[in-house]
């Protein structure tokens, strides 16, 4: 599950916080370290050195 928040700027002004939550379903391919979304079939490499996983340029991890 992906959480996240932004909030605009418009002329300066900020306006309320916006929350967004994401949730994906997997099968983890451990020959290649990559989790293969199972509704939209994309691929996030997972990094067990650092435990995280990375779409693109962009990491991500667990936050407890």
């Amino acid at each position: 599950m992906r959480n996240s928040s932004f909030q605009r700027i418009r002329r300066g002004e900020k306006l309320p916080f916006e929350y967004q939550t994401e949730q994906w379903m997997a099968v983890f391919d451990g020959s290649r370290n990559v989790l293969k979304a199972t509704e939209s079939g994309k691929e996030l490499q997972y990094d067990p050195g650092e435990n995280k996983v990375y779409t693109g340029n962009a990491g991500y991890e667990k936050v407890e």
